[in-house]
Formats: C-alpha cells, sequence, structure tokens
C-alpha cells in the first residue's frame, strides 16, 4: 500500500501495490511473490499474466479509471481496511464453515462451484486472496483452486466499473488496535491464520502501522476503528495458547514433601 502511494502518479501503480483498487487485483507484483512463495511459481505467475490479460480486454471496453489508480483516493490506510471488511468477513466466514464441517463429503463440483463463488464474491484485496487462499487450502484443495482461478483476475472488485471507497481518516487508537493485532500473529508465526511464511511481511505491516500511529497521534476518527477492532479480536481468538505439559516431575514439586 506504501508503495502503490509512493507510485500513484504512474503507470506501476496496479503492479505496485497490495490490489486494494479496482481491476484485476492479481496484477499485484507483492501479491505474485507471496502466491510464488506459498503455491510455486507457476500458479503465480499463470496468475498474474491472467490478471493482465483480463485488465487488457477491459481496458478496451471502458475508459478513465483504471487498475489500483483509485487507491489515491482513500484517505488513508484505516479506510481501505474498512473498504474490504465486507468482503473479508464473507470470506472468513466461508473459512470457518469449512473448518466446522468435512468438505471431502461434499461432490467436486460442488465444491469448485463454492470456490469460484467465494472468489466472485468474497475475495478481498490481492494480498487478502492470497492468505484466504492458504487458509482454504487445509480442508479443501480443490475449493481453493477454484478460488485462485477467478479471486483477483475475474471477481466482482476486478469488473466494477469504480472500485468502492470509504469516508474516514487518520486514527491513533485503530493503528494501536491494528499493530497489536498484526503483532500477535506475527509473534505466533502465522497462528493458524496465515502461512508462516507471512511472519516477516506482518511484523513489518505492525511496524508500520505503529509508525502511523505515533505519526497521527493527535487524530481522531472512530468511523475506522471497526476494522482493526475485528482483526485483533480475530487473532486473539483465533491464536491459541501455548500448550503445558505437566509430567509427574512437575505435579510432585506442586506439593511438600510430608513428615
Amino acid at each position: 500500500m506504501l508503495l502503490a502511494r509512493a507510485v500513484a502518479a504512474g503507470p506501476l501503480l496496479a503492479y505496485a501495490g497490495c490490489g486494494c483498487g479496482g481491476g484485476p487485483s492479481a496484477r499485484s507484483l507483492p501479491a505474485a511473490a507471496a502466491t510464488w512463495l506459498v503455491f510455486g511459481p507457476g500458479i503465480a505467475i499463470a496468475r498474474w499474466l491472467a490478471a493482465i490479460g483480463v485488465a487488457l480486454l477491459l481496458a478496451r471496453r471502458r475508459r478513465g479509471l483504471d487498475g489500483c489508480r483509485a487507491c489515491v483516493a482513500f484517505a488513508s490506510l484505516l479506510n481501505e481496511l474498512s473498504a474490504l471488511l465486507p468482503a473479508a468477513v464473507g470470506a472468513g466466514i466461508a473459512v470457518t464453515l469449512t473448518a466446522l464441517t468435512d468438505p471431502r463429503v461434499l461432490p467436486a463440483p460442488a465444491l469448485a462451484a463454492g470456490g469460484m463463488l467465494l472468489g466472485f464474491a468474497g475475495a478481498p484485496c490481492a494480498l487478502g486472496a492470497v492468505a484466504l487462499a492458504v487458509a482454504l487450502h487445509a480442508r479443501a484443495p480443490l475449493a481453493a483452486g477454484a478460488f485462485l482461478c477467478v479471486a483477483g483476475i475475474v471477481d466482482a472488485r476486478a469488473l466494477a466499473r469504480r472500485p468502492a471507497t470509504a469516508a474516514g481518516g487518520h486514527d491513533a487508537f485503530a493503528y494501536g488496535l491494528l499493530a497489536i493485532g498484526l503483532g500477535i500473529v506475527a509473534a505466533r508465526h502465522g497462528g493458524a491464520l496465515v502461512h508462516p511464511v507471512m511472519t516477516a511481511a506482518l511484523a513489518l505491516a505492525a511496524a508500520v502501522a505503529l509508525f502511523l500511529g505515533v505519526r497521527h497521534r493527535r487524530r481522531r476518527d472512530p468511523r475506522v476503528r471497526f476494522a482493526p477492532a475485528i482483526m485483533l479480536l480475530g487473532a486473539v481468538l483465533a491464536t491459541p495458547p501455548p500448550p503445558y505439559r505437566a509430567t509427574e516431575t512437575t505435579m510432585t514439586d506442586l506439593f511438600p514433601p510430608s513428615g
């Protein structure tokens, strides 16, 4: 997101950010790198080229606002999180349902259709889509594959004429919530929420959120607090506490010797 702002006036905007604007978000090079780390170079390159192809086709049909150029319309990082919240909540519900049930009992066409539907209607930004695909792959690999074929390439955000925007600005408290939530997940090496390879990126994001909180320490905007609060709650509830293993020695030491 920070890199996207740095090149906001140039043609590389759609490729430098996280894919938070309109157009096929899988053109994002950071998202392609994350896909490469988790799913391998073949899938990463195929998704990236497919997104570029769809973007070229869409560019022929419409003029004006393109790709991630609308990212600059967002007032802050917190605005972008707020805009992504509905899709992220829907995607989280879908992943939770797969965790509570056994997707293997469903027929393959149903899993593929479900993954494609989730990719079309519930895909967050490009980096978020990669994280969601990783979580989905653990329980339903076929659905995850179908999801990756649609999310960031021909999803609802990519086909929309203009990306949705959110009203709001900076809030020091919200940045603090965001930094704590990201820090918890990073400290747990993903905490069963994202792949461990994302740990360094999460730690960096937590540091950036902390920096923004200090920089905007006098700013207040309660409208943008909801998304970071949800993220922190999810990090706390979904990250298990460290296991405690009692042994005969530890149990014996709990009681003083008699006599």
